[in-house]
Parts: structure tokens; sequence; C-alpha cells
């Protein structure tokens, strides 16, 4: 397992002896939005949207008024970001 994420960038050895120690070449933040981009992509088909909704219905018992706050701040920063008359 190691070894492919070192042959995909994700990862590199330092050899100690004869021990391999491994270290991360990406940062936590790189990793998370590469996971979130390829589980929005493979189980979502794409959609944003649809990714979304899933995760909130998912966990909806779970979410606390101060989540579902930052999600609805989260959501109104985007569409601030967005020009105007742009659907995508």
């Amino acid at each position: 397992m190691l070894v492919k994420l070192e042959n995909k960038g994700y990862a590199a050895h330092r050899e100690k002896g004869m021990k391999y120690r491994y270290v991360p070449r990406i940062s936590r933040d790189a990793a998370k939005q590469s996971a979130v981009e390829r589980l929005v992509d493979v189980f979502f088909g794409g959609s944003i949207s649809e990714a979304v909704a899933g995760m909130v219905d998912a966990h909806n018992d779970r979410l606390t008024e101060a989540e579902l706050g930052e999600i609805a701040r989260v959501i109104e920063r985007a569409r601030g970001m967005k020009p105007k008359g742009h659907d995508r």
C-alpha cells in the first residue's frame, strides 16, 4: 500500500538502517481536497449538489444547528463568488 502511494507521488520513504520511514509528500489539505474530488466523481457522478445532499441526509440526525449554519455560510459564500448570470 505504501509503495503504491509512493509511486503516485503521495508519499516518500527514507532509509533508516534496515527500516524505511514513510513521510507524506503532499499536505493534509491537498490530500483532503483530492479525496473529496474523487468521492464526488466516483459516487455522485460529479454532482456536488448530490454529494452535499447525500451527506446531509446520511447524517441528518447528528447535525447540530452550528453545523447547519456553517453549511449555509459556505453556500452563501459560494454564491457571492459566482459571477452574475453564470449558472455553472
